[in-house]
């Protein structure tokens, strides 16, 4: 995922958290309900761009898993911090480690 734009955080008024990223094709974007102290997370509905990519189901299955989303935990700190997210059973569904930004 990346950072939000400067666009994107301009708008004080809006506080609302959003996701923005990719999925390795596609750009993605929606919404974010977070509750820090129940370590709850919803994300989506997502919006999606569509362009031609290499393996659309790849993509595709990456948008569902994290709309699936339901609970997250932080495991670590700093550089080898990792975001795992399980749906409401429980299940593992995927971890992330922090990357260096890139200047795209």
């Amino acid at each position: 995922m990346q950072a939000p734009t400067p666009e994107q955080l301009a708008d004080e008024e809006d506080d609302r958290l959003r996701l923005v990223g990719s999925n390795g094709c596609n750009r993605l974007m929606g919404p974010v309900v977070l509750d820090e102290s129940r370590q709850t997370l919803e994300i989506g509905p997502l919006a999606s761009t569509m362009k031609m990519c290499p393996n659309p189901e790849q993509s595709n299955a990456f948008n569902r898993m994290l709309e699936e989303v339901a609970r997250y935990q932080i495991v670590g700190s700093g550089e080898s911090a990792r975001l795992r997210v399980m749906d409401d059973t429980g299940y593992l569904l995927a971890t992330f480690m922090p990357v260096a930004a890139s200047d795209d």
